[in-house]
Protein backbone atom coordinates (compact mmCIF):
# COMPACT_ATOMS: atom_id res chain seq x y z
CA UNK A 1 0.00 0.00 0.00
CA UNK A 2 1.39 3.39 -1.07
CA UNK A 3 2.17 6.03 1.54
CA UNK A 4 0.54 9.32 0.55
CA UNK A 5 2.03 12.58 1.65
CA UNK A 6 -0.27 14.57 3.91
CA UNK A 7 -1.94 17.49 2.12
CA UNK A 8 -0.85 20.98 3.09
CA UNK A 9 -3.61 22.89 4.84
CA UNK A 10 -3.95 26.49 5.95
CA UNK A 11 -6.58 28.02 8.19
CA UNK A 12 -8.59 31.19 7.49
CA UNK A 13 -9.43 32.88 10.78
CA UNK A 14 -12.15 35.06 9.28
CA UNK A 15 -14.09 32.27 7.54
CA UNK A 16 -13.21 29.59 10.09
CA UNK A 17 -12.33 26.95 7.47
CA UNK A 18 -9.28 24.82 6.66
CA UNK A 19 -8.07 25.11 3.07
CA UNK A 20 -6.08 22.45 1.26
CA UNK A 21 -3.20 23.19 -1.07
CA UNK A 22 -0.71 26.03 -1.18
CA UNK A 23 -2.56 29.35 -0.91
CA UNK A 24 -1.69 32.82 0.27
CA UNK A 25 -5.24 34.17 0.01
CA UNK A 26 -8.57 32.72 1.09
CA UNK A 27 -10.76 32.02 -1.97
CA UNK A 28 -13.88 32.89 0.08
CA UNK A 29 -13.05 36.28 1.57
CA UNK A 30 -9.80 37.20 -0.21
CA UNK A 31 -7.92 37.84 3.04
CA UNK A 32 -4.17 37.16 3.12
CA UNK A 33 -3.47 33.91 5.01
CA UNK A 34 -0.89 34.01 7.77
CA UNK A 35 0.60 30.56 7.07
CA UNK A 36 0.20 30.60 3.30
CA UNK A 37 3.10 29.94 0.98
CA UNK A 38 3.73 30.77 -2.63
CA UNK A 39 0.50 30.18 -4.47
CA UNK A 40 0.22 27.71 -7.31
CA UNK A 41 -0.39 29.76 -10.46
CA UNK A 42 -2.47 26.96 -11.95
CA UNK A 43 -5.06 27.30 -9.16
CA UNK A 44 -6.22 30.69 -10.41
CA UNK A 45 -5.86 30.83 -14.19
CA UNK A 46 -6.08 34.23 -15.80
CA UNK A 47 -9.22 34.66 -17.87
CA UNK A 48 -8.91 37.50 -20.37
CA UNK A 49 -11.82 39.91 -20.52
CA UNK A 50 -13.71 39.95 -23.78
CA UNK A 51 -14.28 43.69 -23.51
CA UNK A 52 -11.51 45.84 -22.10
CA UNK A 53 -12.13 48.89 -19.97
CA UNK A 54 -10.37 51.03 -22.59
CA UNK A 55 -13.00 50.07 -25.17
CA UNK A 56 -15.86 50.73 -22.73
CA UNK A 57 -14.39 54.15 -21.94
CA UNK A 58 -14.06 55.09 -25.62
CA UNK A 59 -17.56 53.95 -26.54
CA UNK A 60 -19.23 55.64 -23.55
CA UNK A 61 -17.26 58.87 -24.09
CA UNK A 62 -18.15 59.00 -27.79
CA UNK A 63 -21.83 58.32 -27.02
CA UNK A 64 -21.88 61.01 -24.31
CA UNK A 65 -20.34 63.62 -26.63
CA UNK A 66 -22.83 62.80 -29.40
CA UNK A 67 -25.76 63.01 -26.98
CA UNK A 68 -24.61 66.38 -25.62
CA UNK A 69 -24.18 67.79 -29.14
CA UNK A 70 -27.62 66.53 -30.22
CA UNK A 71 -29.25 67.94 -27.09
CA UNK A 72 -27.67 71.37 -27.62
CA UNK A 73 -28.57 71.46 -31.33
CA UNK A 74 -32.19 70.51 -30.72
CA UNK A 75 -32.51 72.98 -27.85
CA UNK A 76 -31.06 75.91 -29.81
CA UNK A 77 -32.98 75.09 -33.00
CA UNK A 78 -36.48 74.38 -31.69
CA UNK A 79 -36.84 75.68 -28.11
CA UNK A 80 -34.17 78.33 -27.56
CA UNK A 81 -36.30 80.05 -24.90
CA UNK A 82 -35.93 77.03 -22.59
CA UNK A 83 -32.52 76.11 -21.20
CA UNK A 84 -33.25 72.40 -21.21
CA UNK A 85 -29.77 71.60 -22.43
CA UNK A 86 -28.41 72.22 -18.91
CA UNK A 87 -30.23 69.42 -17.02
CA UNK A 88 -30.03 66.98 -19.95
CA UNK A 89 -26.30 67.60 -20.34
CA UNK A 90 -25.81 66.98 -16.62
CA UNK A 91 -27.87 63.80 -16.82
CA UNK A 92 -25.69 62.60 -19.71
CA UNK A 93 -22.52 63.29 -17.72
CA UNK A 94 -24.00 61.43 -14.74
CA UNK A 95 -24.82 58.43 -16.94
CA UNK A 96 -21.27 58.47 -18.32
CA UNK A 97 -19.81 58.47 -14.82
CA UNK A 98 -22.11 55.66 -13.67
CA UNK A 99 -21.18 53.46 -16.65
CA UNK A 100 -17.43 53.95 -16.27
CA UNK A 101 -17.22 53.74 -12.49
CA UNK A 102 -19.67 50.85 -12.42
CA UNK A 103 -17.56 48.86 -14.87
CA UNK A 104 -14.28 49.81 -13.21
CA UNK A 105 -15.48 48.82 -9.71
CA UNK A 106 -17.66 45.87 -10.72
CA UNK A 107 -15.62 43.42 -8.60
CA UNK A 108 -16.53 45.22 -5.36
CA UNK A 109 -20.26 45.92 -5.47
CA UNK A 110 -20.57 47.61 -2.02
CA UNK A 111 -17.77 50.04 -2.86
CA UNK A 112 -19.28 50.61 -6.31
CA UNK A 113 -22.65 51.52 -4.78
CA UNK A 114 -20.97 53.93 -2.35
CA UNK A 115 -19.07 55.70 -5.14
CA UNK A 116 -22.16 56.01 -7.32
CA UNK A 117 -24.23 57.35 -4.43
CA UNK A 118 -21.64 60.04 -3.66
CA UNK A 119 -21.38 61.08 -7.30
CA UNK A 120 -25.16 61.12 -7.74
CA UNK A 121 -25.58 63.22 -4.60
CA UNK A 122 -22.93 65.72 -5.73
CA UNK A 123 -24.54 65.99 -9.18
CA UNK A 124 -27.99 66.56 -7.64
CA UNK A 125 -26.62 69.44 -5.54
CA UNK A 126 -24.87 70.86 -8.60
CA UNK A 127 -28.03 70.63 -10.74
CA UNK A 128 -30.06 72.23 -7.96
CA UNK A 129 -27.56 75.09 -7.80
CA UNK A 130 -27.54 75.65 -11.57
CA UNK A 131 -31.34 75.65 -11.77
CA UNK A 132 -31.78 78.35 -9.15
CA UNK A 133 -31.01 76.60 -5.85
CA UNK A 134 -34.47 75.49 -4.75
CA UNK A 135 -33.00 73.33 -1.95
CA UNK A 136 -34.69 70.13 -3.19
CA UNK A 137 -31.34 68.34 -3.26
CA UNK A 138 -30.57 68.94 0.43
CA UNK A 139 -34.15 68.80 1.72
CA UNK A 140 -35.14 65.54 0.06
CA UNK A 141 -32.38 63.78 -1.92
CA UNK A 142 -29.57 64.05 0.65
CA UNK A 143 -31.42 62.71 3.74
CA UNK A 144 -33.34 60.06 1.81
CA UNK A 145 -30.26 58.79 -0.04
CA UNK A 146 -28.00 58.81 3.03
CA UNK A 147 -30.51 56.98 5.23
CA UNK A 148 -31.25 54.45 2.47
CA UNK A 149 -27.56 53.78 1.93
CA UNK A 150 -26.87 53.33 5.65
CA UNK A 151 -29.86 50.99 6.01
CA UNK A 152 -28.76 49.01 2.95
CA UNK A 153 -25.28 48.32 4.34
CA UNK A 154 -26.67 47.60 7.81
CA UNK A 155 -29.10 45.01 6.43
CA UNK A 156 -26.25 43.43 4.45
CA UNK A 157 -24.21 43.13 7.64
CA UNK A 158 -27.12 41.32 9.30
CA UNK A 159 -27.75 38.96 6.40
CA UNK A 160 -24.13 38.20 5.48
CA UNK A 161 -22.64 37.69 8.93
CA UNK A 162 -19.42 36.29 7.53
CA UNK A 163 -18.57 39.75 6.11
CA UNK A 164 -20.39 41.75 8.79
CA UNK A 165 -17.24 43.59 9.86
CA UNK A 166 -16.52 44.62 6.26
CA UNK A 167 -20.02 45.98 5.78
CA UNK A 168 -19.66 47.76 9.10
CA UNK A 169 -16.98 49.97 7.53
CA UNK A 170 -19.37 50.89 4.73
CA UNK A 171 -22.05 51.64 7.32
CA UNK A 172 -19.65 54.09 8.93
CA UNK A 173 -18.71 55.69 5.59
CA UNK A 174 -22.33 56.04 4.50
CA UNK A 175 -23.05 57.97 7.69
CA UNK A 176 -21.14 60.86 6.17
CA UNK A 177 -24.39 61.81 4.47
CA UNK A 178 -26.17 61.97 7.84
CA UNK A 179 -23.31 64.07 9.22
CA UNK A 180 -23.66 66.52 6.32
CA UNK A 181 -27.42 66.52 6.82
CA UNK A 182 -27.03 67.41 10.52
CA UNK A 183 -24.61 70.25 9.68
CA UNK A 184 -26.99 71.72 7.09
CA UNK A 185 -29.85 71.23 9.55
CA UNK A 186 -28.08 73.23 12.25
CA UNK A 187 -27.17 75.95 9.72
CA UNK A 188 -30.87 76.28 8.67
CA UNK A 189 -30.08 75.32 5.07
CA UNK A 190 -32.54 72.42 5.41
CA UNK A 191 -36.06 73.63 6.17
CA UNK A 192 -38.00 70.40 5.49
CA UNK A 193 -37.34 68.93 8.93
CA UNK A 194 -38.95 65.43 8.95
CA UNK A 195 -36.63 63.82 6.39
CA UNK A 196 -33.52 65.26 8.04
CA UNK A 197 -34.63 64.21 11.55
CA UNK A 198 -35.42 60.65 10.40
CA UNK A 199 -32.07 60.36 8.59
CA UNK A 200 -30.07 61.61 11.59
CA UNK A 201 -31.98 59.48 14.11
CA UNK A 202 -31.63 56.35 11.97
CA UNK A 203 -27.89 56.83 11.57
CA UNK A 204 -27.40 57.44 15.30
CA UNK A 205 -29.41 54.31 16.14
CA UNK A 206 -27.43 52.11 13.73
CA UNK A 207 -24.13 53.55 14.97
CA UNK A 208 -25.09 52.76 18.58
CA UNK A 209 -25.99 49.22 17.57
CA UNK A 210 -22.62 48.76 15.86
CA UNK A 211 -20.69 50.12 18.84
CA UNK A 212 -22.59 48.12 21.46
CA UNK A 213 -23.11 44.75 19.80
CA UNK A 214 -20.29 44.58 17.25
CA UNK A 215 -17.51 46.63 18.73
CA UNK A 216 -14.86 43.89 18.65
CA UNK A 217 -15.24 42.95 14.97
CA UNK A 218 -15.88 46.56 13.99
CA UNK A 219 -12.75 47.87 15.73
CA UNK A 220 -10.54 45.07 14.37
CA UNK A 221 -11.70 45.73 10.82
CA UNK A 222 -11.22 49.46 11.33
CA UNK A 223 -7.68 48.98 12.59
CA UNK A 224 -6.73 46.63 9.76
CA UNK A 225 -8.06 48.96 7.07
CA UNK A 226 -6.98 52.34 8.41
CA UNK A 227 -4.03 51.23 10.61
CA UNK A 228 -5.42 52.89 13.75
Amino acid sequence: MENREPETTVFCEKCGVHLTGVRNRCPLCGRILRDGGEEDPVAYPEIPLRISYNLIFKISTFAAIVCILVINIINSAFIPHLALYIPFTLITICAWLIVNIGYKKRKNIPKNILYLAIISMALCIWIDYLLGWRHWSVNYVLPIMSSSLTTFYFVLSLVDRRNASTYGIYVLLSMGGALLTSILYLCDVIYVRPFAVISIALSVGILCFQLIFRWHSFSSELSSRFHV
